[in-house]
């Protein structure tokens, strides 16, 4: 027994340090070898159970957990590092989030700063979200990025049912409006109005210099919006570039610069997108575009 157990420990030693020693028994590089056919055995299998989760196959799903898929792990999928509970939650997969948490998936671990309740929220995937909830998920847990709760999240993108449901069971939100009042859903939150500045003396001045030529901003309108980067907002604009844009493809897929700017509360630039006619997708889809 205790010449079983070196032996496992120097072949963990052998897979994880690169060349082997040249002192290596042939007991101990077969056990090398196997714990490496293993572990890359178990990469294939995560990597295979995110990809059923994100297309909502509950069968590979199980298929894929039963031979050793890890339930929480952060492997990647479209060029992004999704964990299996949060990406079924993002996908509306009923079954397979409850699956998951039958399968010990952990409710608070984070995607892109979000738990899976955030991204039930986004959605607005009511029943995830009561099954969430009802398994002990935090509805109060913080947005590692923009420090928003599920409730926040909800209330910015229109979910009314949703957030109804985050209040009863203990659910907050920051948003508020001038008066102090938790705003409505899907309502703006406006910067209080400034008084107006005493007038000024005019006062002879030279001509001003040509101005630059503006350079293109480096990144899109909707990463500008998500930043708060309001300079780069106004070029884009001033380019003629669509207010109303809508991303194609990915997480934020539908999603508008406003959706996006008040999702990581940035306010100014949700107020700078609104003066210029920016509105949610949801607004948007009532209004038939």
């Amino acid at each position: 027994m205790k010449h079983l157990l070196l032996t496992t420990i120097a072949a963990v030693v052998l897979v994880g340090c690169g060349p082997k020693p040249p002192n290596a028994t042939p007991t101990e590089r077969k056990a090398a070898r196997a714990l490496q056919r293993e572990r890359t055995h178990n990469t294939r299998q995560d990597e295979a159970l995110l990809s059923a989760t994100h297309q909502g196959n509950i069968e590979d799903v199980k298929k894929h957990l039963a031979a050793g898929a890890d339930v929480n792990t952060k492997g990647e999928l479209h060029q992004w590092r999704w964990i299996p509970l949060c990406n079924a939650a993002e996908r509306g997969h009923k079954e397979i989030v409850e699956l998951l948490i039958s399968k010990g998936a952990d409710l608070e671990a984070k995607y892109l700063g979000k738990t899976p309740l955030h991204w039930a929220a986004f959605k607005g995937h009511k029943e995830i979200v009561e099954l969430l909830i009802a398994n002990g998920a935090d509805v109060n847990t913080q947005d590692k990025t923009s420090q928003n709760r599920p409730m926040d999240t909800a209330t910015l993108l229109g979910h009314p049912e949703i957030v109804d449901l985050l209040r009863k069971h203990g659910g907050k939100t920051e948003y508020f409006g001038k008066t102090g009042e938790e705003l409505k859903v899907g309502e703006s939150r406006k910067a209080p109005a400034q008084p107006p500045s005493p007038p000024v003396e005019p006062v002879a001045k030279a001509a001003p210099p040509e101005p630059p030529t503006a350079k293109a901003p480096a990144t899109s309108i909707h990463d500008a919006a998500m930043d708060g980067d309001i300079e780069a907002v106004k070029q884009h604009l001033a380019d003629g570039a669509d207010v109303n844009a809508k991303i194609e493809g990915g997480v934020f897929s539908g999603r508008t610069p406003l959706d996006l700017a008040w999702l990581t509360r940035q306010t100014k630039t949700a107020d700078l997108l609104r003066k210029h006619g920016g509105k949610t997708a949801k607004e948007l889809k009532a209004e038939g575009k």
